[in-house]
This record gives structure tokens, C-alpha cells and sequence, in this order.
């Protein structure tokens, strides 16, 4: 159910995110964080999965992601201190707004095959945020 095959609009979702994971694990060859690289790396090779076969819980992990990075970006702008930048904050929603538009379709077969996967997408990536 979680790993079935879906169909052609779920691919189109992950383009986006293709090309943000790409930039950032390029960028972050240059010596930053080493962690960061991993994470996007691993997540650039979901994404290239999710565009010649696209699933449920790729597409769930992708969109979980990009939703908690792009709450800690804003949350991180509107601390004090901090300057108010939309570069950095429209480099992950866009993304996370494609994965929404074009979210793969759940049989009626399926029911709550969506929530299943968010969660399991949410358990996969929350401990990445969790400092």
C-alpha cells in the first residue's frame, strides 16, 4: 500500500525537490556541515526514486521534510535578532507546496493509506530535527 507504484502527477512533485536537494548537497560540499550533506544527499536519492517510481511514502517522507525545514526557517527569521529573508524560506516551500499540489491519489481500496504514510514519513524524519 505505502510502496505501490503510483501514478505520473506524483512525479512532477518531486522535480522541485530535486533541484533544492541537489543545490543544497552541492553548497554544503564546501565544508559545512557534514551532517547536512548526508541528510540531503540521502534525500536527493528519495527523490530520484519518487521520479522513476513514485510512491506513497517517498512522497510522504519528501513533504515532511520540506514542511519541518521550512517551519524551522521561519521560526528561525522571526527570532530576535534575526533578519527576515525570503530566499531561504521560498528555496523549501516551494517545494513542500509542489508535494501538496501534486501528492499521489489513494485508491478507494486505500483508505487512510494518506494519514499511514504522513505518520510513518513523521516518525522517519522527525528525529532529524530533534537537536
Amino acid at each position: 500500500m505505502l510502496v505501490r507504484r503510483r501514478g505520473t502527477a506524483s512525479r512532477l512533485a518531486a522535480v522541485p525537490a530535486l533541484v533544492v536537494l541537489a543545490l543544497s548537497t552541492m553548497l554544503g560540499l564546501d565544508g559545512a556541515d557534514a551532517r547536512m550533506v548526508v541528510e540531503c544527499a540521502a534525500l536527493f536519492v528519495v527523490c530520484l526514486i519518487q521520479v522513476v517510481r513514485p510512491t506513497l511514502l517517498g512522497w510522504a517522507v519528501l513533504l515532511v521534510w520540506f514542511t519541518f525545514s521550512t517551519i524551522g526557517t521561519i521560526s528561525l527569521a522571526l527570532r530576535p535578532g534575526y533578519d527576515l529573508h525570503l530566499p531561504p524560506i521560498l528555496l523549501l516551500l516551494v517545494p513542500a507546496v509542489a508535494l501538496l499540489l501534486f501528492r499521489p491519489r489513494a485508491e478507494v481500496r486505500e483508505r487512510g493509506a494518506m494519514v499511514i504514510a504522513v505518520l510513518a514519513a513523521v516518525v522517519i524524519v522527525a528525529p532529524l530535527f530533534i537537536f
